[in-house]
């Protein structure tokens, strides 16, 4: 579908994973606040696995490019410290601003690090 994201998820859920929760307190403000209010039924979306129409990646990218240059990320004030914060921007941008508009799963992937590799319904196999 032209109107749709096509995103990896992992098993795990967003709110309280430690990783996930590492990489929001180095955003903090605005996306620190979300996380720690984030729905527990939310899965963690992966990067690794990204997709769709040219229209809708060129607005996931436009998106992405904004968050990523926030100065008021907060790792963005400290010198010569390791920046690795897509997959909380990713997150943060799907479920604010493209809900109803990115899926995942299957047909797309298998089950991420279940190394399901003889499937044959899905396009991707997740590790």
């Amino acid at each position: 579908r032209r109107d749709v994201l096509y995103i990896g998820h992992e098993l795990d859920r967003l709110q309280k994973h430690p990783w996930m929760q590492a990489r929001f307190n180095q955003m903090g403000g605005k996306y620190l606040e979300w996380f720690s209010k984030a729905s527990q039924s939310r899965k963690i979306l992966n990067c690794g696995l990204t997709g769709g129409s040219r229209d809708m990646m060129l607005k996931l990218l436009d998106r992405m490019t904004s968050v990523l240059k926030d100065p008021a990320i907060a790792i963005m004030t400290k010198e010569k410290e390791e920046i690795n914060v897509n997959m909380a921007a990713l997150n943060w941008i799907l479920y604010n601003e493209f809900i109803g508009r990115f899926t995942g799963n299957k047909p797309m992937h298998s089950q991420y690090k279940k190394y399901e590799k003889s499937r044959k319904d899905v396009w991707f196999i997740h590790k």
